[in-house]
């Protein structure tokens, strides 16, 4: 019996089905540490407008 799984988490053998699952593995902790790095970047990217818009109601 396997441990189930995320329900959010992606079943790439839909997209990839000809792919060997250790493949598949390796590309979910590929994908999983793209999407990690891509929200720290929104995050801060977010931090950042929201400082900027601090700002600019200090001045007026």
């Amino acid at each position: 019996m396997t441990a189930p799984r995320d329900p959010h988490e992606i079943d790439l053998s839909l997209a990839f089905p000809s792919l060997p699952e250790d493949w598949r593995e390796e590309m979910r902790d590929f994908l999983d540490g793209y999407c990690e790095i891509a929200l720290q970047v929104f995050e801060r990217l977010e931090q950042e407008r929201l400082r900027s818009i601090d700002r600019s109601r200090q001045t007026s």
